[in-house]
C-alpha cells in the first residue's frame, strides 16, 4: 500500500484551467463513470475510455487531474487513467471469453498498460503483471484444450512467470495431460469388440479400424506414461493381427500380454486374442493340400514353443493360480490342433490294407479293422481330396463287410445311408468300381 501511495506522490499532476474546462469536463466525468463500471459493465467502461483516448483534444491523460471550476476553485485530485481503466475492463471481459477471444482482449489490455506505464503511471505495473500472467494461463489452457500438451509445457517453461508460478503451471499441464490420456485410453479400450476375438477383429474394415482405435499422438505429450506405452505396444500388435493373423503378429500380442499385470483384464484380453489368432489361422485346414497340412503342423509346433515360453515367463513372475490354469488350458487346445491334423499318407496305407483284406486269413476282421481306422482318421482334419478318398474307402469297407456277411445290396445301402450326404458333400466317391460291381452298385444307390 505504501508503495502505491509513494507512486501517487510521484505521479504527474495536471490542472485544467477554467478556459479549458469545457473540453475536459465530459472526459473527466466519463473516466470516473468508466472506473465504476469496470466490474459490473466492462464493455461500457471500454467504450467510455475509448472515447476519451480517441479524442485528439484531450492531451492530458494518465495523470492526477483537477479542473478549475471557478477562479481559484478546483475539483479534488482524480486519477485520470483512461488507458489503465480500459485495460482493466478488457481484462475483465476476457474472464468470460473463449481462449482465442480472451487472448485478443488480454493482448489489447497489455498494450494499454504499457502505454500507461510509458506515460508515468507506475501503478499500472501491477496490473501489467496480472495481465501477462493471465495471458500465459489462457494460452496454456488453449493449447491444453487442443491437446497440445508438450507445446503448453514448453510455453510455460519459457514464460516470464516467476519460478513458483512456472512450477505450478507446469505441474497443472502434466496433470491435465495425464487425465486426458487416461480418458482417451479408457475410450480406446471400451471401443474394442467384446469379446475380443480374431474373427470379430477381422470383421472391422480398415477404415473403421483407423477411426475407432486411435491413441494420443506422441509429440504433444508430457512425460512417459506407462499406460500409454503399453497401449501403444498392444495397438501395434492389434493392427498387425487385423491386417493378417500371422505367427509374428500373434507373438507380438503375447509380448503385450506379458508386459501387462498377469491376471489383469488387459493381460487376459491380449493372451486370449493371441491364442485365438493362432487357432483362427488354422481353422481352414481342410482346404489345404497335403503339403499345406505338413507346413501347418510345423506352425503348430512353433506356436506351442512360443506359448510355453510365454507361460513360463508368467509363472516366474507370480505363484501358480487361475491365470496359470487358463494358460495351461489354452496350451492344451493348441496341442490338440496339432494332433487334429492327420497325415494324409495314412489314407494311402489304409487303401493298401483294404486292397489286401480279402487275401488275409480273416477278411471280415481285416475289413472291420480298416473301417475303424478310417472312421478315426475322418474325425481329424484332412485336406479336401484326402477326406474324399478316406470317405470312399470307409463306405467301400462297410459295403464289403455287410455283403460278406450275406446281406443284400439294399440292406448294405440302408446301413450306410448316413454316409451318403457326407460323400456327396465331399464331391462323390473316388474309384467306385475299384472293389467290384456289387460295391459299385452300393455307391451308385447312395449317390441318388
Amino acid at each position: 500500500m505504501w508503495l502505491l501511495a509513494a507512486a501517487l506522490l510521484l505521479q504527474a499532476k495536471e490542472t485544467v484551467p477554467s478556459e479549458e474546462r469545457s473540453i475536459y469536463w465530459a472526459a473527466y466525468n466519463d473516466c470516473r463513470k468508466a472506473e465504476k463500471l469496470i466490474d459490473a459493465e466492462p464493455a461500457a467502461a471500454v467504450d467510455r475510455c475509448s472515447r476519451i483516448i480517441s479524442d485528439a483534444k484531450i492531451r492530458k491523460r494518465e495523470c492526477l487531474m483537477r479542473i478549475e471550476e471557478l477562479k481559484g476553485v478546483y475539483t479534488e485530485w482524480y486519477e485520470f487513467f483512461p488507458l489503465q481503466y480500459r485495460a482493466r475492463a478488457r481484462a475483465k471481459i476476457a474472464e468470460s471469453e473463449k481462449p482465442a477471444d480472451a487472448l485478443k482482449s488480454l493482448e489489447a489490455a497489455r498494450t494499454d498498460l504499457l502505454e500507461s506505464i510509458k506515460l508515468g503511471v507506475e501503478a499500472s505495473r501491477g496490473h501489467l503483471r496480472d495481465v501477462e500472467s493471465r495471458i500465459v494461463r489462457v494460452t496454456v489452457r488453449d493449447l491444453v484444450d487442443r491437446g497440445q500438451y508438450r507445446s503448453a509445457h514448453d510455453y510455460v517453461s519459457g514464460s516470464k512467470l516467476d519460478a513458483e508460478e512456472r512450477a505450478r503451471e507446469a505441474a497443472d499441464v502434466e496433470r491435465r495431460c495425464a487425465d486426458a490420456v487416461a480418458r482417451q485410453l479408457a475410450d480406446y479400450w471400451q471401443g474394442l469388440p467384446a469379446p475380443l476375438t480374431a474373427k470379430r477383429l477381422a470383421a472391422v474394415t480398415a477404415e473403421e479400424f483407423d477411426r475407432r482405435f486411435r491413441l494420443p499422438a506422441g509429440d504433444p505429450l508430457v512425460g512417459e506414461l506407462a499406460d500409454l506405452a503399453w497401449m501403444r505396444a498392444f495397438h501395434a500388435a492389434l493392427a498387425a493381427l487385423h491386417k493378417e493373423p500371422s505367427q509374428a503378429a500373434a507373438g507380438a500380442m503375447l509380448d503385450a500380454a506379458l508386459a501387462a499385470e498377469p491376471g489383469s483384464e488387459r493381460f487376459s484380453a491380449a493372451a486370449r486374442l493371441a491364442h485365438d489368432a493362432f487357432m483362427e489361422r488354422w481353422a481352414g485346414g481342410r482346404e489345404l493340400d497335403e503339403a499345406g497340412v505338413k507346413r501347418l503342423r510345423q506352425e503348430v509346433e512353433a506356436a506351442l514353443v512360443r506359448w510355453n515360453a510365454f507361460a513360463d515367463a508368467v509363472k516366474a513372475r507370480r505363484p501358480p493360480g487361475k491365470t496359470e490354469e487358463m494358460l495351461a488350458e489354452l496350451a492344451g487346445q493348441l496341442a490338440r490342433v496339432g494332433f487334429a491334423y492327420a497325415d494324409p499318407s495314412q489314407v494311402d496305407e489304409l487303401q493298401k490294407a483294404l486292397d489286401g483284406a480279402f487275401t488275409s486269413e480273416a477278411p471280415d476282421h481285416a475289413l472291420t479293422r480298416v473301417w475303424m481306422s478310417l472312421t478315426l482318421l475322418l474325425e481329424s482334419e484332412l485336406p479336401r481330396e484326402s477326406r474324399r478318398r478316406a470317405l470312399s474307402l470307409a463306405v467301400a469297407a462297410g459295403a464289403m463287410s455287410h455283403l460278406l456277411q450275406g446281406r443284400t445290396t439294399e440292406q448294405a445301402v440302408a446301413a450306410l445311408s448316413g454316409e451318403a450326404k457326407k460323400l456327396r458333400d465331399a464331391g462323390g466317391p473316388v474309384e467306385p468300381g475299384r472293389y467290384g460291381p456289387r460295391v459299385a452298385d452300393v455307391f451308385e444307390r447312395l449317390s441318388k
